[in-house]
């Protein structure tokens, strides 16, 4: 194996053991220590390749953002009812990633009161929301609609409402998030333009 492989792998496995470490602690309490015990490697091989815990932490995120447009436009591409299959896959990502909503939401918080943080999350959030506007552009054209907004002002209403619901069900575990999600995510096509 090469130098660059084996970095390539060291880094993969670094990002899997972040993520379950994101996932098991949150945000505030994982540590780099703990990653890296996790994969097998003293921290100083975690720093190696992330100087710190926020860009790991930002290198999940990317990580994750990519899995989840390309799973969401090939469910859009296999189906005959594009809403349910989005519902369907934004729901099972949900259940996926629901452990690293927290970490996601102390990470977010955290970037409020610093300003470089912030000014990081913002541009992950502009590159997500760009990969967003494609599968919500998919969506229209499957759907032969003409918004009567912006795909970019489709794609933010779609998000706030999934995201705003997909908090409310790690709270509410008794919620109905599939059924809820199609039905105002239907209200919101027709309002903007689906007939």
């Amino acid at each position: 194996m090469s130098r660059a492989e084996q970095l390539a792998q060291t880094r993969a496995l670094l990002l899997s053991s972040a993520r379950d470490e994101f996932e098991d602690r949150g945000y505030s309490a994982a540590t780099l220590e703990r990653i890296g015990e996790r994969a097998g490697y003293h921290r100083t091989a975690v720093y190696k390749h992330f100087p710190s815990k926020e860009n790991l932490f930002l290198a999940v995120l990317e990580e994750e953002s990519e899995e989840h447009v390309s799973s969401a436009i090939a469910s859009l591409q296999t189906t005959s009812r594009p809403v349910e299959a989005f519902t369907i896959w934004f729901v099972r990502d949900i259940a996926v990633a629901r452990s690293l909503h927290r970490a996601k939401s102390e990470f977010f918080l955290a970037a409020v009161d610093d300003a470089a943080l912030r000014e990081k999350v913002t541009e992950i959030q502009r590159e997500v929301d760009a990969s967003a506007q494609s599968v919500v552009a998919e969506l229209v054209a499957i759907l032969g609609i003409t918004p009567l907004v912006s795909i970019g002002e489709l794609t933010n209403a779609v998000l706030a409402l999934s995201n705003g619901l997909a908090q409310r069900a790690l709270v509410d575990t008794a919620m109905d998030l599939s059924g809820s999600l199609e039905r105002a995510l239907l209200a919101l096509l027709r309002g903007v333009g689906m007939p």
